[in-house]
Order: structure tokens, then C-alpha cells, then sequence
């Protein structure tokens, strides 16, 4: 079956990963608000500090994109990205929540 990785889904993952790396920035700030009190240290240290920031959420996000479009050795797994990332004209959030659905009412025939 062939997957596509959607735009959106990669934008989201990206920000997400923005947030979970919070810890970054803090050095920024931190590099900066010395910047105030030391004017020999440039200011394109913490600017690179964000930059690298935002490379890093950027590289994380790449390495799920190709982990969710290869194909692995458990087939759960498979069968779930299968439902997700299938190019059916169809939203992606859409295939998300039906692929759930589906996993819950397979392992849960009584709801």
C-alpha cells in the first residue's frame, strides 16, 4: 500500500516537537539576558541558539516522517500507518480517528 505523509500532519509534528524541546529556548534567553548585562557577547549567539532550536524540531520530525512511511517488522504497527497515511482523498485526522474506531471496536467487540 502506499503511504503519503501529510503536510499538515508534518507542520503539527514539528510544533509539537517545538514544545516538547521547551528546555532550548531557555538558553536563548538565558545567553540573551547576558547579552544585556555583557555587551561583549554578540547577539547572534542566542538568535543561533533559536535557529538551531528550530532545526532540531525540524530533524526530529523528519525521522518519524520516515519511520511512519517505511515498513516495520510488527504488523500492528503496519496496519495502523496503513489506515493513516492512505491517500484515499480523505483528510488525514479523518483516517486517524477511523483507524482508532477500528482498533477499538476489534478489541472491544462488547462497545
Amino acid at each position: 500500500m502506499n503511504r503519503k505523509y501529510p503536510l499538515g500532519l508534518f507542520i503539527i509534528g514539528v510544533f509539537n516537537n517545538l514544545i516538547i524541546t521547551w528546555y532550548i529556548p531557555l538558553l536563548a534567553i538565558l545567553l540573551f539576558v547576558l547579552h544585556i548585562f555583557i555587551r561583549r557577547m554578540p547577539i547572534l549567539i542566542p538568535l543561533a541558539v533559536l535557529v538551531v532550536w528550530i532545526v532540531v524540531a525540524i530533524i526530529l520530525q523528519m525521522r518519524i516522517r520516515k519511520t511512519a512511511l517505511s515498513m516495520s517488522a510488527n504488523e500492528g504497527f503496519n496496519d495502523f500507518m496503513d489506515r493513516v497515511l492512505i491517500d484515499n482523498g480523505s483528510k488525514w485526522h479523518k483516517n486517524v480517528i477511523d483507524a482508532v474506531n477500528s482498533i477499538i471496536e476489534r478489541d472491544n467487540p462488547d462497545t
